[in-house]
């Protein structure tokens, strides 16, 4: 499974963790994804409570894969909408990031989920992928989709985000 195989680069690697600022500002968004597929860089911490990877990048386009455990369900016993949120988040996000230059950062302000169908512990792997739709000098637009085996879509999402200079430290 490609999300293993992910996390074990990961664990091999930089494990998880936050990556040295100063290193993120001299790389472009997509040399920076580029690194945490490859285990270069450290993965987010959050991936690794949340159970899901981040398995590919390239320009305009990445894709997390992650397993829900019984950790993310709620009352009614499926999977959280948090949690499916927080992977469309991610893949969209990432997506963005990767068209970035050096010195340049993003942050969502806007997001809205559409919720197609329940997402239980019976699904063992579901990928989450984001591609851009609009990059500009402030603003950035980008959908993702949730899908499971067989192609199955459990939710998609669309995100603008606010994108910005980072000043040298």
């Amino acid at each position: 499974m490609e999300g293993q195989a992910a996390r074990n680069r990961a664990l091999e690697g930089a494990g998880f963790g936050i990556p040295d600022p100063s290193t993120l500002l001299r790389l472009s968004g997509m040399e920076a994804m580029v690194a945490a597929v490859s285990g270069e860089l450290p993965a987010a911490p959050m991936e690794a409570a949340m159970s899901y990877r981040l398995i590919e990048a390239e320009k305009g386009r990445v894709l997390h894969q992650g397993s829900p455990s019984n950790d993310y369900r709620n009352p009614a016993g499926t999977i959280h909408g948090g949690w499916i949120a927080t992977m469309l988040d991610s893949c969209m996000t990432g997506a963005i990031y990767t068209l970035l230059e050096p010195h340049r950062g993003y942050s969502t302000i806007e997001m809205s989920v559409n919720f197609i169908k329940p997402v239980t512990t019976k699904v063992r792997a579901l990928r989450a992928e984001g591609k851009v739709i609009h990059s500009g000098r402030q603003l950035a637009t980008a959908e993702g989709r949730l899908y499971g085996p067989g192609n199955v879509l459990f939710a998609h999402a669309k995100t603008t985000c606010y994108l910005f200079d980072v000043p040298a430290r």
